[in-house]
């Protein structure tokens, strides 16, 4: 169940795309209602997202926020549920991405690769571009292997389908632990509360 999403994490988490960075999610309809989704699934690749801090707050819910994760800044920004439904995030690592596009739907992973354009160029701090920038000779590429449909959309149905089969068979159920669960919703609870930063 939700393969692209546990291969991407068991590649981060082995360490195999690098130190997290930084990440962003988009999200609708509140903290409370979309956003604890998109904390949920960044804390499931990063660990709990600890100092939150609202940056800007519009309508109930609706919170632009900063926190940090596994050292990396954490971005959760609100859009307009009137004008759109959107639920994607991008964490970045220094050696791969993890892509979370197409509202949820599907899940990308991008790996560091030598870059073919920078073959024969001078690398690091001592080389250059004509830009100025060092070139590093890597590049990011989409793995088609590791990508394909992210199944979050039917994850309601898979745990109420785990649900009823744990309370037929005394199993125990859900492919999140309550804890983690409970540290989601205590995050954005003590976000909610919190007044934004001038």
């Amino acid at each position: 169940r939700l393969p692209a999403v546990r291969r991407a994490r068991a590649l981060a988490a082995a360490g195999r795309l690098g130190r997290p960075r930084r990440a962003r999610a988009f999200y609708t309809k509140g903290l409370l209602h979309n956003g604890c989704h998109m904390v949920d699934f960044l804390s499931f690749f990063l660990g709990p997202l600890r100092e939150p801090r609202v940056r800007a707050r519009r309508a109930a819910g609706e919170l632009d926020l900063l926190a940090r994760a596994a050292g990396a800044e954490v971005q959760l920004l609100c859009a307009r549920a009137r004008e759109y439904s959107l639920n994607e995030a991008d964490i970045l690592f220094s050696a791969g991405r993890v892509r979370l596009c197409d509202n949820g739907r599907r899940l990308e992973v991008w790996r560091s690769r030598p870059n073919p354009w920078a073959e024969g160029r001078p690398q690091g701090l001592g080389g250059g571009t004509s830009s100025g920038y060092p070139s590093v000779g890597r590049r990011l590429e989409l793995d088609e292997r590791l990508s394909g449909p992210s199944a979050l959309g039917s994850a309601m149905s898979l745990m109420l389908d785990e649900v009823v089969g744990g309370l037929d068979t005394g199993k125990a159920i859900g492919g999140c632990p309550v804890g983690e669960a409970l540290r989601t919703l205590e995050f954005c609870e003590r976000a909610e509360g919190l007044p934004e930063e001038r």
